[in-house]
C-alpha cells in the first residue's frame, strides 16, 4: 500500500492594503506633483513577477530610470518606457511589496 501525503499551500491574494496604496499614490505624487490623494482612484496592476523583470533590460526603450525605496519597499521610477515598437512610450512606476509587486503606467 502506498501512502500518498498532498500539502496544500494556501497562496497569498494580491490586494493593496490602504498603507500600500498610499504608498504607491505617494510616489506617484512625487513625480507627477499634486496630493497623493489625487492618485488613490488610479489603476494599479498586481503582479508577481520578479522585480529584476523591471529592469528595464529587453525593452525597446527605458529611460530616466531612478531607483529608490519608499516607506522601506524597493521601488522603480523610469520617466518613459516603451516595452516594444509601435506601442505608446509611458512613464511606470513599481514598487516591490515582497510577495508581489504594483505596477502603475502613467
Amino acid at each position: 500500500m502506498e501512502i500518498t501525503t498532498i500539502t496544500k499551500t494556501k497562496e497569498k491574494t494580491m490586494e493593496l492594503t490602504k498603507k500600500q496604496l498610499s504608498i504607491m499614490a505617494q510616489f506617484i505624487a512625487a513625480y507627477y506633483g499634486g496630493d497623493k490623494d489625487d492618485y488613490l482612484d488610479e489603476p494599479i496592476d498586481l503582479t508577481r513577477d520578479d522585480m529584476d523583470r523591471y529592469d528595464g533590460s529587453g525593452w525597446r526603450e527605458a529611460d530616466g530610470r531612478e531607483d529608490s525605496v519608499e516607506s522601506g519597499y524597493p521601488a522603480h521610477y523610469f520617466e518613459s518606457v516603451q516595452l516594444s515598437k509601435g506601442q505608446p512610450r509611458r512613464s511606470l512606476f513599481v514598487v516591490d511589496f515582497g510577495d508581489f509587486r504594483a505596477v502603475y503606467h502613467g
